[in-house]
C-alpha cells in the first residue's frame, strides 16, 4: 500500500525507502535513519548518509513504528516538526524533504495510554489514517493472492506449470483464518510450488485447525487449574 501511494504521487520519480523499525537495535536504527559522521562511534571510519537523506524528494516508509524507542520517537518528532535533522555525531542540520508513511500492527491508542508511544508523535503522524483489514476479513482476496504467489515463486524457483488450484483447495483457504495474515498464505503457496503440488495445502490447513482446536495441556508437574497442590502427610 505504501508503494502504491508513492507510485501514484508527484514524488514517484524519487526514491522509495522502507525501514523495519523492529529489525535493528536502537543505536543502529538511529544511524540507519539519520546517518552518521566520521568518528561518531567506534567503527565509524567514514561519514554515511541515513535513509532520510537517501529518500530526499521521495518517500520513507517506517514499518512497525510502534517499536521505536522513546528516544527515537522524540528525534522523529523533531524531524516531522522542524523538517531538519543532524547525523549521529554531527551538528550540521540537513533538510528532510520526504513524505513519511508509517505502519504498525500495534494498538497505538492503548500504547499512548500506557505511555509507550508519544501522543504528540501520534498526532503528527496521523494526518491520514488507513486501516488495512487482515486477510481473514477479506476472503474474496485469497484466490487472487494465492495465484499471484504461485506465479511469482514458479518464476523464482524455475518450476514448471503446477496442477490447477482446485475449488476444494481454494475454498479451504477462504475458510482459513490466516492468523499469520498474508505472509502465512505466501509461505503456504511457496511450499506448494517447491513440492510441485497443491495437494498438501488442504492437509496443512486441517493440521493447523486441529492444533488450534486442541485443548491446552499442562506441562509435567503443573497443578491443574482450580486444583490445590498435593502435600504428603508425615
Amino acid at each position: 500500500m505504501a508503494r502504491r501511494i508513492h507510485a501514484g504521487s508527484r514524488r514517484a520519480d524519487k526514491r522509495f525507502v522502507q525501514i523495519n523499525c523492529a529489525a535493528l537495535p536502537d543505536g543502529l536504527l538511529e544511524s540507519e535513519l539519520f546517518g552518521h559522521v566520521r568518528g561518531a562511534y567506534t567503527g565509524a571510519v567514514d561519514s554515511q548518509p541515513g535513509q532520510f537523506e537517501v529518500a530526499a524528494g521521495g518517500t520513507i516508509f517506517l514499518d512497525e513504528i510502534g517499536e521505536l524507542s522513546p528516544r527515537l520517537q522524540a528525534k522523529l518528532l523533531q524531524v516531522l516538526q522542524e523538517r531538519t535533522f543532524c547525523r549521529v555525531g554531527g551538528r550540521e542540520p540537513i533538510r528532510a524533504d520526504v513524505r513519511v508513511i508509517a505502519a504498525t500492527n500495534q494498538d497505538l491508542d492503548l500504547a499512548m495510554v500506557n505511555g509507550s508511544f508519544r501522543r504528540d508523535l501520534y498526532y503528527r503522524l496521523s494526518v491520514v489514517c488507513l486501516r488495512i483489514p487482515p486477510l481473514r476479513e477479506r476472503p474474496e482476496d485469497v484466490e487472487s493472492l494465492a495465484r499471484f504467489f504461485a506465479r511469482k515463486y514458479a518464476s523464482v524457483y524455475n518450476r514448471g506449470a503446477l496442477a490447477e488450484m482446485g475449488d476444494e483447495v481454494i475454498e479451504a483457504m477462504r475458510q482459513h483464518p490466516f492468523e499469520g495474515n498474508v505472509r502465512e498464505l505466501e509461505n503456504l503457496i511457496k511450499r506448494a510450488v517447491l513440492l510441485g503440488s497443491f495437494t498438501h495445502v488442504s492437509d496443512e490447513i486441517d493440521r493447523t485447525r486441529r492444533v488450534a482446536a486442541a485443548p491446552a495441556t499442562s506441562p509435567p508437574g503443573a497443578t491443574p487449574a482450580g486444583a490445590a497442590p498435593c502435600r504428603s502427610r508425615k
